[in-house]
């Protein structure tokens, strides 16, 4: 008896089986891992991407349904599968399998091959279709379309389109199985699994058992150390030119998450030798990427750097189309002032003027200012010179958040540029770009600091050749989380017309907050709120402590007392803003501390996950499909079947287990994460144990996020170290350098 039917004949007990006690339980009191035969009764919940579903099944040894979840979204009703999980019992929805492997099982009779060709989703084939090839074949219908599919021309009905959709479906399915039980002992569970099988579908045995590391140069952020694991299972040894070549890549995807574009060549090869222990080795697998085309040498400067080749197009394409957009000919404009300070209610000053004018003449400009010195109300103004001409404008920004804060303050709809762009989350691209252009006759995209290389160079190529862009943003902010510094690099590159916002009006003069921004950009002390009886409240208040403990203890109490009962802001409005994960007031141990006073009581969802029902919680990535993004923060209203609901900002997204890995806590967060975001009140810790992060752009972005109210906590030494220091956070890239030099 084979390992799959001994534990689909003696897997489960208790006298409820599997309906019942919800499985045998192993040494360590859980349920033990069962394999099981099923049909696919209905499909309850399938994601629109694919990947995980929910399904109403029905065991083939014995009369009964259960509910099995997982990475299912491949299969549809009438097929016949085999499933590895465990059963669970959900606390609303009772017993369900939680699959770690599945795969299809081939129909064998005429009746079940029937039902299975009209649920394979080929257009035109249906019931009466699907009749006629079971009448013509019989039992041995899948073999003739797997083996002899030229014999369905009998079929009347059938041409050679579905013919061959027909064959790779039938070919595709009988081969799932094998490679699916191949990658499960990898051990690669059933996420990854799934998308190794998309990628390379049959072949995927022999590709891997010919070179386990191309996993790291094939799918994102899979890491070396994962692949050294497949690698150990498929008994290659630890020393290979495949792994040589997969260490340089895996160096190069590590830099580009620092923000990266490219890495000097030399010391790039000394860490791939430490990787490898080998500096030959090193030399020879980084020729055998070179040779692949996974990177690319270029010369910059008289030395030699690195790219990833992805990266080197992207940099070499968007200074192309730069140069092409700011060089195309178009019609002034003419603004025509009294209409335009009418619409924005007030008189606009000389620089907002001066952008305007810039605007109306030029094909490519860079607005850039602080806080309080206008730019919004001259984003405004922009947008009625182009729609008083006519225009078709399109206004968007990096985050959520920040194209909501558009909308709201321009009064016409902003979207993400993901959304914008149509972002496509099936291929990874998008489906705007040089073929589907965007319809617009002007992209004003605001937050433009955060836009990394990648992105700007897809927005690029859907902004149509004639069209103007605006790129709106403050020059201090700290460079985008993705690589390349793409916003500092066209200002510094001279060759983009650029209008420089500096005059601070007099509703911001008055706040504290705006001014102590500019004393921490001139690396001056900070102003200190009126103090004393009777003086007025301020929007920023300044409190030294000793100790990092004191701070967290202050936190607390402003957090969940001081801050709501005097300035009636809500706990939840209050975003904690850290430098670090680690330490006493770090965003690790602030959230814990939090989360344990503002929901202690709210329902934990399952492990790995630290959220509970009720919690505040922020997206660390990009999900493409649900339209959220990394930096959106929402609150868990619910656990489901499949994870747990979320609400950001009234719109309910429901996420899976596996999605959940991207959620974490938020009463506190990373100054990083918090750009392009705005909070009516914001707590900064400044400590001696952030000695590390302590630097001027990082306070003063932290400062610039908060509306109504910030507090600044600090021991002396630290607030000076982080007034005082400058960093230059060099990144390696060179599209400043093209743009400048007309090169590509």
């Amino acid at each position: 008896m084979s390992r799959e039917r001994r534990a689909a004949a003696g897997g489960v007990g208790g006298a409820g089986g599997a309906g019942g006690a919800g499985g045998a339980l192993g040494a360590e009191g859980r349920p033990s891992e069962e394999t099981l035969e099923v049909k696919v009764r209905h499909v309850k919940f399938k994601r629109p991407d694919g990947g995980f579903a929910i399904l109403e099944v029905d065991r083939l040894d014995r009369s009964e349904a259960l509910v099995a979840v997982g990475e299912l979204a491949a299969f549809q009703v009438g097929e016949r599968l085999t499933l590895t999980g465990r059963f669970e019992r959900h606390a609303k929805f009772g017993a369900q399998l939680r699959v770690h492997l599945a795969y299809a099982l081939p129909p064998n009779t005429s009746e079940s091959i029937r039902e299975y060709l009209a649920h394979a989703q080929i257009k035109g084939l249906r019931d009466r279709l699907a009749q006629r090839i079971v009448d013509a074949f019989g039992d041995d219908a899948l073999r003739v379309i797997a083996e002899e599919p030229e014999r369905l021309k009998e079929v009347p009905g059938l041409g050679a389109r579905r013919i061959e959709e027909l064959r790779q479906v039938v070919r595709g399915h009988a081969g799932q199985r094998d490679v699916m039980v191949f990658l499960h002992g990898l051990n690669l569970g059933a996420t990854l699994a799934a998308r190794v099988w998309a990628l390379y579908g049959a072949d995927a045995e022999r590709l891997l058992r010919e070179n386990p590391y191309r996993l790291c140069r094939d799918l994102d952020q899979l890491g070396l150390q994962r692949a050294d694991q497949v690698a150990q299972l498929l008994g290659w040894p630890p020393s290979t030119r495949e792994r040589a070549e997969a260490a340089l890549v895996h160096l190069l995807q590590s830099a580009q998450e620092e923000g990266h574009v490219c890495l000097p060549r030399d010391p790039l090869l000394q860490r791939a030798a430490q990787l490898v222990g080998d500096p030959l080795l090193a030399r020879e697998g980084y020729e055998r990427a070179r040779a692949a085309g996974a990177v690319v040498e270029e010369v910059r400067a008289g030395a030699p750097f690195v790219y990833l080749q992805a990266l080197a197009e992207a940099e070499r394409e968007a200074a192309r189309l730069l140069r092409a957009l700011t060089r195309a000919r178009r019609d002034p404009l003419r603004a025509d002032w009294a209409l335009l300070e009418a619409g924005v209610a007030v008189a606009l000053a000389p620089e907002q003027r001066r952008a305007v004018e810039e605007a109306a003449r030029e094909g490519v400009l860079l607005l850039t200012g602080g806080p309080g010195t206008g730019k919004t109300t001259t984003l405004k103004a922009l947008v009625a010179l182009f729609e008083g001409a006519r225009l078709r404008v399109s206004l968007a920004a990096p985050t959520g958040r920040a194209a909501r804060r558009i909308t709201e303050t321009s009064g016409r709809e902003a979207h993400t540029l993901h959304r914008l762009l149509d972002f496509n989350p099936l291929d990874g691209d998008f489906r705007r770009g040089a073929e589907a252009p965007l319809e617009a006759d002007v992209v004003i995209v605001d937050e433009a600091s955060m836009v990394d290389l990648r992105l700007f160079c897809a927005l690029l190529r859907a902004t149509p050749p004639r069209a103007r862009l605006v790129l709106v943003g403050d020059a201090h902010q700290l460079p985008s989380v993705g690589a390349g510094r793409v916003y500092h690099d066209l200002l510094e590159s001279g060759a983009v017309p650029t209008v420089a916002l500096k005059e601070v009006f007099r509703q911001a003069q008055e706040s504290l907050i705006v001014a102590n921004a500019y004393q921490v950009l001139r690396g001056e002390p900070l102003l200190p709120a009126p103090a004393g009886v009777g003086a007025p409240a301020s929007d920023f208040y300044h409190i030294t402590v000793p100790t990092p403990e004191r701070a967290l203890e202050l936190i607390a109490q402003l957090v969940t007392e001081r801050i709501p009962a005097r300035f009636g802001i809500a706990s939840r409005d209050i975003q904690v803003l850290t430098p670090m994960y680690r330490g006493v007031c770090g965003n690790d141990g602030l959230n814990a501390r939090l989360q344990a006073l503002l929901n202690p009581t709210g329902r934990p969802l399952r492990p790995p996950s630290a959220c509970r029902v009720g919690d505040k919680v922020m997206q660390l990535k990009n999900l493409y499909d649900k339209d959220v993004f990394n930096g959106d923060v929402g609150v868990v209203r619910a656990a489901s079947p499949e994870g747990a609901v979320v609400d950001f900002e009234g719109r309910a997204v429901s996420y899976t287990h596996e999605e959940l890995r991207a959620l974490t806590l938020a009463y506190a967060c990373s100054i990083h994460k918090s750009q392009g975001s705005e909070y009516p009140a914001v707590i900064l810790p400044v400590l001696e144990e952030h000695w590390s992060m302590q630097e001027r752009d990082l306070l003063y972005t932290a400062l610039t996020r908060g509306q109504r109210l910030v507090v600044l906590i600090s021991q002396p030494r630290a607030l000076e170290r982080a007034v005082c220091t400058l960093k230059s956070h060099q990144r390696f890239g060179h599209l400043r350098d093209r743009i400048k030099e007309g090169e590509s």
